[in-house]
């Protein structure tokens, strides 16, 4: 007589124990381990002017918040200037910030000008804002880290 093993894989089990709480994950192979918290920075908004001229300077800025289950240490935002916000690459880099740590539930405003590279293209342009563009910092879920705005060059 044969036997029939079933294995089962747990998403997370959450255990109430002297008021905390406390998550765990389920290996396939069975071992349980508790999930450590950590941070999740996402670009809660991002401000630029409508339109931009090449050479010539425009005010941005970008507001980051911690949504994390932890203190995020310093990182750096990166700022993209692209044809679509969905090609971000190196080829469209503009610059970048450093993003002082930042508590669980608090943001972290930054502003500056920057100027408008010669060799941007005409027509609608995308501003594309990455926090934690570098991943120095290890998060919970990186794909909130991007924002944008559409800016067009003339």
């Amino acid at each position: 007589m044969s036997q029939t093993h079933k294995h089962f894989i747990w998403a997370g089990i959450i255990v109430l124990a002297a008021a905390a709480v406390v998550a765990f994950s389920h290996a396939q192979d069975g071992s349980v381990a508790p999930l450590a918290p950590l941070p999740d920075l996402e670009v809660h908004s991002v401000t630029a002017p409508s339109s931009g001229t090449h050479g010539m300077p425009i005010s941005v800025g970008d507001v980051t918040t911690n949504i994390g289950t932890a203190n995020a240490i310093q990182s750096f935002t990166g700022y993209y200037l692209c044809r679509s916000f969905n090609s971000v690459s190196s080829s469209c880099f503009l610059t970048n910030h450093i993003t002082s740590g930042v508590a669980i539930g608090k943001s972290w405003p930054w502003r500056a000008s920057v100027t408008v590279p010669a060799t941007q293209p005409l027509g609608t342009n995308y501003l594309v804002v990455v926090a934690n563009y570098l991943r120095s910092l290890t998060e919970s879920n990186y794909a909130n880290n991007t924002n944008y705005v559409m800016i067009i060059i003339n």
